[in-house]
């Protein structure tokens, strides 16, 4: 199996995880939380997922703001939206100077950027492992079949719709591939790129 021939599956994998949002009006922030707060109140909701409230009451927010502050050519340095006003600049949660999420909020609504954002990790989380398996002599359908399970693990959709962990599942086998080939500075340039669009926990 060639790179193109394990690059179009791992594509037409994430198109196809992506089709329920990319070809809909639906979004990976879970809004149905709104629906259940004051003063949006709408009575009893099935929240689907109670995990994951701190992607709508604080990424979104950051997100929109992002937008906000792209839009008018801006950096988003001082939030005023947060209590007395916040330095979004300085948290690495917001993924304030991530390049792709940069780029990606300057032209796209705040909804469809997030959900390319997310899906483009996805696809890269799959294509560097493939690559790193395949630089280890794994041949090439156990090399697809290890980053198809590298992309879909647990780790990687528990943290899924949260956008700085795809980063880091892109990122590490990235830099190994990297290390693997003798370009110190590319993986360095992986890990820091990552870095600049995740937080220092993950």
């Amino acid at each position: 199996m060639n790179r193109r021939s394990a690059v179009g599956i791992l594509a037409l994998l994430t198109v196809a995880i992506g089709s329920p949002v990319l070809f809909s009006n639906r979004t990976y922030y879970p809004a149905d939380f709104y629906s259940a707060w004051r003063p949006a109140e709408r009575g009893p909701v099935a929240i689907q997922n109670r995990i994951h409230s701190d992607i709508i009451d604080a990424y979104w927010p950051f997100d929109q703001f992002l937008h906000e502050e792209l839009q008018q050519n801006r950096l988003p340095w001082w939030n005023p939206r947060f209590f007395c006003g916040y330095p979004q600049h300085a948290d690495f949660a917001s993924s304030a100077y991530y390049p792709p999420k940069l780029i990606l909020f300057r032209l796209l609504p705040v909804t469809r950027a997030h959900a390319i954002l997310l899906l483009m990790h996805l696809f890269l989380t799959g294509w560097a492992m493939w690559e790193l398996l395949r630089r280890l002599d794994i041949h090439g359908p156990a090399a697809l079949t290890g980053a198809i399970g590298w992309m879909l693990c647990g780790t990687s959709f528990a943290w899924f719709k949260y956008s700085h962990a795809g980063p880091v599942m892109a990122a590490l086998p990235a830099a190994l591939v990297f290390v693997h080939d003798r370009r110190a500075w590319a993986a360095a340039l992986a890990l820091g790129v990552a870095i600049l669009g995740s937080t220092p926990p993950l």
